[in-house]
């Protein structure tokens, strides 16, 4: 955690960022964060992954499994909670990339 927080907090230097550091912390703790390699992916630009950015594999996890979401029933035919739930943490995202980007500009 420290180091995440050190890479990624508003007001560290960027030039000291090292991203393979912060991506590899991330990765260590996918287990106890309920997500996996394949949920999460990579950086792609659209026609090739950018270096450093591929998706793990699940062999590089460490620390307890990622949950099986594959065993979770399916949001078709319900009230459409589960697209709410995504709709709304995109809208959290944006928000708070947008108050980042605030930030990091003044």
């Amino acid at each position: 955690a420290t180091l995440i927080y050190n890479n990624m907090r508003i007001g560290s230097d960027a030039n000291k960022v090292v991203f393979a550091d912060v991506k590899a912390a991330l990765e260590r703790n996918y287990g106890c964060m309920g997500i996996s390699c394949p949920l999460v992916g990579g950086f792609h630009n659209g026609q090739d992954y950018e270096r450093g950015a591929t998706p793990c594999t699940e062999g590089t996890l460490q620390g307890p499994a990622a949950p099986d979401f594959s065993q979770l029933p399916s949001s078709s035919g319900g009230s459409g909670g589960g697209n709410a739930g995504v709709a709304v943490g995109w809208i959290l995202a944006v928000c708070l990339a947008g108050v980042v980007g605030f930030m990091a500009y003044r």
